[in-house]
């Protein structure tokens, strides 16, 4: 079962990366998945913590249709 809650965008991250890892498929030279929903409580805190990356990532909301990508600055 798929958690469809967070508090912020590096909960879900955090909780997604595993499953991208495991099940996304290959997608534009990168890993994907596809038509999974979730909703964030805190949305401002776009900024994602996780030690094994290297670099910023900021989660965005695209043109607001739902559609989350991780962007990497």
């Amino acid at each position: 079962m798929i958690k469809t809650k967070f508090e912020t965008a590096s909960d879900a991250f955090n909780y997604f990366f595993p499953k991208i890892m495991w099940d996304g498929v290959k997608f534009d030279n990168t890993m994907a998945l596809f038509n999974i929903g979730f909703y964030i409580e805190k949305p401002m805190w776009n900024h994602i913590l996780a030690e094994h990356r290297n670099g910023t990532m900021n989660m965005q909301r695209l043109n607001g249709n739902g559609t989350y990508q991780v962007i990497l600055m």
